[in-house]
């Protein structure tokens, strides 16, 4: 019991989470183990999004517990604060969750090779050579090492999708979060930046992501989770979820998905 309760990387209790008189989470217990990849699918709104925002304490929980590597980051009790971690705990914890979004959130005012070495530096202390160092090593193993010196509006969405990646990577944090991160992409660079995501999962990574590729769902995730209405609605092995879902609303969602040739190309923006 002690072994698999070491292993785990992430955990959640009954979190819940409201914008106004609208639940977003509504109750959500989640855990994931080291080395593991989680996939999170469901429709617009139903809280994927906010569920990875919550973890990286992006968002503030109305209710609930959120812990990884046994630290408790936030535990709130009906609105009630119990404990939170703050000020350069709430730095060094957030270093420990690589988080990369839809849109990139690239400096555009530093190249490639700045926006990696900038978090080296202020957040690990590196000097600046030896983060540029290191953020060449990281460059080169995404097949970017000729675009170090060039701005994020000099390269394509799914080259600075891979920037992206390997900024997070460079803290070597305890896991990663994928929010969409193909969604804002064309479908000739989608492989590209899935590929990254496949060697992060062969090297052993911890990963939670949020996703329309039903592909890499099924071919990597060793877990799938269908998220709706603030809710996990089912969550299994990809054969089982993907294949032969129990549940009636992940039936229609999957239907929609992988029937209608719109959704390949148009994947949802918005969680």
């Amino acid at each position: 019991m002690k072994s698999e309760e070491s292993r785990v990387v992430l955990a959640l209790r009954d979190v819940r989470k409201s914008f106004g008189a609208h639940r977003i989470l509504d109750g959500v217990d989640l855990r994931v183990s080291r080395g593991e990849v989680v996939v999170v699918i469901g429709p617009s709104g139903s809280g994927k999004t906010t569920l990875l925002r919550c973890i990286n304490l992006l968002a503030p929980i109305d209710h609930g517990n959120i812990s990884v590597g046994g630290v408790t980051l936030t535990h709130v009790e009906d609105g009630l604060p119990i404990s939170r971690v703050r000020g350069r705990e709430l730095s060094r914890q957030r270093a420990e969750i690589g988080f990369v979004f839809q849109h990139f959130n690239l400096f555009p005012h530093l190249t490639a090779l700045g926006n990696i070495a900038l978090a080296l530096r202020k957040v690990k202390g590196m000097s600046a050579r030896e983060a540029e160092a290191y953020g060449r090593e990281l460059l080169s193993w995404v097949g970017l090492s000729d675009k170090a010196s060039a701005f994020p509006g000099h390269l394509s969405g799914g080259q600075q999708q891979r920037v992206a990646i390997v900024r997070s990577l460079a803290m070597k944090p305890r896991m990663m979060l994928f929010d969409e991160v193909t969604s804002a992409l064309d479908p000739e660079t989608i492989g590209e930046v899935l590929e990254v995501m496949q060697r992060l999962a062969d090297d052993g990574m911890t990963m939670l992501v949020v996703t329309h590729e039903i592909g890499f769902a099924r071919n990597v995730a060793g877990r799938v989770i269908f998220m709706d209405g603030g809710k996990i609605v089912e969550e299994g092995p990809p054969a089982a979820i993907l294949g032969s879902p129990r549940q009636a609303r992940t039936q229609a969602f999957l239907r929609c998905v992988l029937h209608e040739p719109s959704r390949r190309t148009h994947r949802e923006v918005g969680s």
